[in-house]
């Protein structure tokens, strides 16, 4: 793989998509680990999750990321397990193109199902290229529909097959978090995402998987709330000063989120509530 062809088509990709180089050079590298993935025996073990999920499904232009998340099943995921796969995973790096070095240090990582997860930190390499990230490996959040292997189009045009958790569980999560950490939420994104996804996904997202994946994902996560309730908690956050604070920042940092007003995503939120919850 030559560096300067593949440095030449993102440059044109990122100027096609109105983003900066750096975004499309990320995708890049994930992508290229992702197509190992797929080429291995783990792409039924692991599900593409987080913001890249996002960035892949929603476009790069409207949501980026600096790591890859995957819920990982029928397999272990204590440090040395993981290890092997990657290495496994990683065994075709061929160094005269892009390859993966897998760093050795690793930690553990709190996220909201009771099992945890791991981060691991890989760099990629192209010629005289170096791009670190990390990976964040999750179990245990039940999952619906079930995941099944899916197209994935890579940033230069490569087709794979991976499996993609599905955005009736992802707005089912993000929703659970938002009402558990109510006004001490700090995590902007899931407004956001929730937001992204019902305008440009909505057509796509089935309601009725969408309420039974609501079901599980609170009973999992022991949330047990009313309609009202929830209502309440959702009308504390859009008052709450530095809240509103944060998504100005959060509008700052991020050129996508443009000029999306909360008060606007607080009745998306609102109506999806109003639908989901009883």
């Amino acid at each position: 793989m030559n560096k300067d062809s593949v440095t030449s088509r993102l440059r044109n990709k990122s100027s096609e998509l109105n983003i900066k180089y750096h975004l499309a050079l990320d995708k890049f590298f994930f992508d290229e680990f992702l197509k190992l993935l797929s080429f291995s025996k783990y792409k039924e073990n692991f599900t593409l999750k987080g913001g890249m999920l996002l960035t892949y499904t929603l476009g790069i232009e409207n949501r980026s990321t600096r790591d890859i998340d995957f819920l990982v099943k029928k397999t272990n995921i204590d440090y040395e397990n993981i290890e092997k796969i990657f290495d496994d995973i990683l065994s075709n790096n061929d160094k005269k193109g892009v390859w993966f070095e897998v760093k050795n240090k690793h930690k553990d990582i709190k996220i909201e199902d009771k099992y945890g997860g791991v981060k691991f930190y890989l760099v990629g390499h192209l010629s005289n290229i170096r791009n670190p990230f990390s990976i964040d490996i999750a179990t245990g959040d039940p999952v619906y529909p079930v995941p099944e292997l899916s197209k994935y189009t890579t940033i230069l045009g490569d087709n794979i097959e991976i499996q993609l958790y599905p955005l009736e569980t992802v707005i089912a999560e993000k929703l659970q978090t938002i009402i558990d950490k109510a006004e001490i939420t700090s995590r902007m994104k899931d407004f956001y995402d929730i937001y992204i996804i019902v305008k440009n996904k909505s057509s796509e997202i089935d309601i009725d998987k969408l309420r039974k994946a609501c079901l599980l994902t609170f009973k999992y996560r022991n949330t047990n709330i009313s309609k009202d309730e929830a209502i309440h908690i959702i009308k504390l956050i859009n008052n709450n000063d530095r809240i509103l604070k944060s998504w100005e920042l959060y509008k700052n940092k991020n050129e996508y989120v443009e000029n999306v007003e909360f008060d606007y995503i607080v009745k998306v939120i609102s109506n999806l509530i109003n639908k989901l919850i009883e």
